[in-house]
């Protein structure tokens, strides 16, 4: 919980409150739901994409051991339902500040900006299997794209949550 906390401080409360000091709109920073078709359209894409991928890494033994986070997920439904609102925020924040935060404070660089949140965004896999640091580039770029697009950290908020969440039933069946 203490870690959720951290997460919801540094990477939501604080830059929004950032924000609105030096007179800047939130909404301005992908804290709004942006173009609605195109969002239901990369959330249906950027899943559909990543269950064979979620099947196939699920049964590797780096993941098992490492996945769910919290083991008392495993324990019975309403826990789990906890876990998956926690894991929720953690995904806001880290969405909000990667690809909102970051990524809408460099749009006047174009599309470059989407690099540039790209890279801290892996650095924070550093520790997790290795295949999730490589593969957090790719998804690092996409869920860039995907904000960059629409304006908005709804598509991406909502992809990794529910990547996150499916995943972590994945490794546990």
């Amino acid at each position: 919980m203490q870690h959720v906390t951290k997460l919801f401080f540094l990477n939501l409360f604080l830059p929004i409150l950032i924000l609105n000091i030096v007179g800047k709109n939130p909404k301005k920073y992908g804290l709004r739901l942006g173009k609605k078709r195109l969002t239901i359209l990369f959330i249906i894409l950027f899943v559909s994409i990543s269950i064979p991928l979620m099947f196939w890494s699920s049964r590797r033994v780096e993941f098992r051991e490492y996945y769910p986070i919290w083991s008392s997920a495993r324990l019975n439904l309403s826990k789990f339902v906890i876990y998956g609102v926690l894991i929720g925020l953690i995904m806001l924040s880290t969405e909000f500040f990667y690809r909102g935060y970051i990524l809408f404070q460099f749009r006047k660089l174009g599309m470059f900006s989407i690099l540039i949140q790209t890279i801290p965004y892996v650095c924070i896999h550093l520790g997790k299997p290795l295949l999730e640091v490589y593969a957090s580039l790719p998804a690092g770029i996409l869920f860039g794209y995907m904000a960059w697009k629409t304006k908005s950290i709804v598509p991406s908020f909502i992809s990794h949550w529910l990547i996150a969440i499916i995943f972590d039933i994945l490794v546990m069946v």
